[in-house]
């Protein structure tokens, strides 16, 4: 059905209108519903002999002084009262299941092949339950489009749902519209990654005036460890700063139902994002395929009426992608590709993603406990990554957004070992400057992308083969 939104000023612009035979006009007054009238009689004049009479409906703006067949006026429509049977939708006649897809959000590709994250009606309304809101008082969520894609098709919806209000804030990602819409409709939640509150913190035109009305921070999609939490309460003072745990392939598993603790919980030095929420499954399987113990590290996976059963393009049977989905006694459950730990009060701790682990000759390094420890020590962004070595499997190599004045890479090295001890056989410590980087390689989410570390740093031990024993496989190969 073709629409016409026109504020005609001669007979000959309406004529030309009705020439493409809409079925929907919107005029401004009714002297322009008159000429309408006129132009249209004109057309059907012309027609076809025989020809069925088109259907048509006019929409003027302005109140009717008469009534004009086809045509209802916005006061029509104000002042319209209907009788009980009229108002009321018998929703036993909606027919709909709770299998059926209702979004589909294919994913960035940044871990592998884009895959086709497809929600249902089950997952949407068991989303709306795990997202309400217990505090008091209406919650303003800015949602930030550029950076979570995933997320922005679903929270305008999950904050209406639960009575409160999403702000969205420009078409097109802009740190500059996020200020301005947090100071202008006084935005109490904001969802980001760690690296974005940075960024967030340094941008000419963030102040904590601006966003005065805040309440509450949550960072996600990265390795959020307590020292960065306890620094972002000092820049953003009174307000809840917690980590949280999200994926395109499922919403809402863990939370803080009774309040977030103060301090926040902590597992050598990375942030809890909460317990398991009501009707949520979650358990932590080792390298041997067996479910961990409290306190022990390995795959999160999780089963809850929240999370997809299946990507777009497995259907029932396929082997596709079905890797990350099985079933047993217990339900459905989901791999997540990340490490988790649960300790014995229930919190759950991320402590990075299963296809960063490093592989040493010594067992299973985790890249956290190197990052927690050289962050909180020289107050620097730390990322590890693994390379290989002739003798020791992989070595995790720091890369360090910056030297602080007076340390040198011996220093940090030295300092790492006094802290965990000399079991670890940790490489040179690189800078991004020395990778030829200016900042840190970003997924379109906002991740920081250890591919490309990886490929700058290798190219940089080749080209330095004297700074290691790990380079010399990379510099013979």
């Amino acid at each position: 059905m073709a629409h016409v939104l026109r504020l005609p000023e001669s007979e000959a612009d309406l004529r030309a209108s009705f020439d493409m035979m809409p079925a929907v006009v919107v005029v401004q007054d009714e002297a322009a519903a008159r000429l309408a009238d006129d132009a249209r009689a004109v057309v059907q004049s012309a027609s076809t002999t025989g020809e069925a009479p088109r259907s048509f409906l006019g929409l003027c703006l302005s109140r009717l002084s008469e009534p004009r067949p086809g045509w209802v006026s916005l006061a029509d429509v104000a002042e319209m009262s209907f009788t009980d049977s009229e108002s009321t939708v018998d929703a036993s006649a909606v027919d709909d299941r709770l299998d059926r897809v209702v979004q589909i959000f294919f994913t960035s590709g940044s871990s592998g092949a884009a895959k086709g994250v497809a929600k249902t009606v089950k997952n949407l309304a068991a989303s709306t339950a795990t997202m309400r809101d217990p505090r008091p008082g209406s919650t303003v969520g800015v949602v930030l489009g550029g950076n979570f894609a995933s997320l922005a098709s679903t929270a305008p919806y999950l904050l209406w749902n639960s009575g409160n209000t999403a702000v969205l804030p420009s078409p097109d990602f802009s740190w500059t519209a996020v200020i301005r819409a947090m100071e202008t409709c006084r935005i109490t939640d904001i969802n980001m990654m760690r690296t974005q509150l940075s960024i967030l913190l340094e941008n000419r035109d963030f102040s904590v005036e601006k966003v005065a009305s805040r309440r509450c921070v949550g960072l996600s999609g990265e390795l959020v460890t307590k020292d960065f939490v306890n620094k972002a309460h000092e820049v953003l003072p009174g307000t809840v700063v917690t980590s949280r745990y999200g994926m395109s392939e499922v919403t809402g598993l863990f939370g803080w139902p009774g309040g977030v603790p103060n301090p926040v919980p902590d597992h050598d030095g990375v942030a809890s994002c909460g317990i398991p929420m009501p009707g949520t499954r979650v358990r932590v399987v080792n390298e041997k395929g067996l479910v961990a113990g409290l306190g022990e590290a390995g795959e999160l996976h999780v089963g809850s009426d929240a999370t997809i059963e299946r990507y777009f393009h497995m259907r029932p049977g396929d082997k596709g992608g079905s890797e990350s989905f099985y079933e047993d006694g217990f339900g459905r459950w989901f791999k997540t590709g990340d490490i988790g730990v649960i300790d014995k009060a229930g919190y759950v701790y991320v402590v990075g993603r299963k296809k960063d682990l490093i592989k040493n000759v010594t067992g299973i390094i985790q890249p956290h406990m190197i990052e927690s420890c050289l962050s909180t020590g020289f107050n620097v962004q730390t990322q590890v990554i693994g390379l290989p070595s002739p003798m020791n499997g992989e070595v995790p190599y720091p890369i360090v957004d910056r030297l602080p004045e007076g340390t040198s890479q011996g220093d940090m090295r030295e300092y790492f070992s006094n802290a965990v001890g000399s079991s670890y056989c940790l490489g040179t410590v690189l800078t991004l400057e020395q990778l030829g980087m200016k900042s840190w390689p970003l997924t379109v989410t906002g991740k920081v992308l250890k591919r490309e570390l990886e490929y700058a740093a290798t190219e940089y031990m080749r080209k330095h083969p004297q700074l290691g024993l790990a380079s010399y496989t990379i510099a013979s190969s």
